[in-house]
């Protein structure tokens, strides 16, 4: 019937235009998508690299200037041999300073002298009286291998820059050492360097509310890609990675290279969008095909009533 054949017609056209158009609009939000994530993710790479920066670096750098500049260990490697004893109680109650902290990044700091030789030592709200030197160490103990690399790059630097070494893993979780030569009072040169022993837990509990689209997104690897923190979503997801982004962690004068920050979307969230993207589709398809029955029934209508009328004409004749 002439309604079936513009009807067939129409449907045609119209599946080809809804199709050519479904593309079109599936690359825009497909392309869309990924502009919303690459600023959201360059966003939440700022926000974490300011962060560290005001938890870590901030707090890092001034408290080595403190100790620098402080009366309390100017008095201490000024001290007589026979002072040095009584005057190591106010080294020791600077560094406690830094240590005894409930939610601290400093697990432990210490003076080392210029022959390598530990002169104070806190940790946490202790002060510890048993000295190790440079050859003296356990070598299978990461955390005094990676204090004296740290004691000897300090030795050999100029005066006042400050350096880090890591990270490392101590006692089941990643840490690294940082420290500042510390000048002699008496003559020009260098009587030794203090270093910190620092947590990076507040940093890794602070990634852990990094979320897009109620997806955590942020891990943390060494240089080596070796994970740090990864969120348990990401590890266990099997439906690929549909957006990433990544930014270096640095840290020291000389801004050295230290994590390897990464921010990732499983595919799977973009699925759940591109379902809903689907569903619009659908429904507009859905009311194009009843809009084409309609005109399609109009035309043929228009079309078919004369030739019915001219027909019954005929066989009156």
């Amino acid at each position: 019937t002439i309604f079936q054949q513009i009807l067939i017609l129409s449907m045609g056209m119209g599946l080809i235009i809804v199709s050519i158009m479904a593309g079109g609009y599936f690359l825009h939000e497909q392309m869309q998508y990924k502009e919303e994530l690459k600023s959201r993710f360059a966003n939440s790479l700022k926000e974490a690299d300011d962060y560290f920066r005001a938890k870590y670096t901030s707090q890092i750098f001034n408290g080595l200037n403190l100790i620098e500049k402080s009366d309390s260990f100017r008095i201490y490697l000024s001290s007589q041999k026979e002072e040095k004893l009584i005057n190591q109680s106010l080294a020791e109650r600077l560094l406690l300073y830094f240590t005894d902290r409930p939610q601290g990044i400093y697990l432990s700091a210490r003076f080392i002298d210029e022959r390598g030789v530990e002169r104070v030592v806190t940790e946490g709200k202790k002060r510890i009286k048993e000295y190790v030197s440079q050859g003296t160490f356990p070598q299978d103990n990461k955390l005094y291998s990676a204090i004296y690399i740290l004691f000897k790059r300090l030795m050999s630097e100029k005066q006042g820059k400050i350096l880090v070494e890591g990270p490392f893993k101590y006692e089941g979780k990643y840490t690294f050492v940082v420290g500042m030569a510390k000048s002699d009072p008496e003559v020009e040169g260098i009587a030794g360097v203090v270093i910190f022993h620092c947590d990076i837990t507040d940093f890794l509990e602070h990634l852990k509310t990094n979320i897009v689209y109620d997806e955590p997104v942020a891990s943390l690897f060494t240089l080596d890609d070796k994970p740090i923190y990864e969120p348990a979503a990401l590890i266990q997801g099997d439906s690929g990675i549909f957006y990433t982004d990544s930014d270096i962690v640095r840290l020291g004068s000389d801004n050295k290279e230290l994590f390897k920050l990464v921010l990732r979307l499983p595919s799977r969230v973009f699925r759940t969008g591109l379902i809903d993207i689907i569903k619009e589709i659908l429904f507009f398809i859905f009311i194009l095909l009843i809009f084409l029955i309609l005109i399609a029934f109009f035309f043929s209508r228009r079309f078919s009533k004369p030739l019915e009328d001219l027909n019954v004409l005929v066989r009156r004749i």
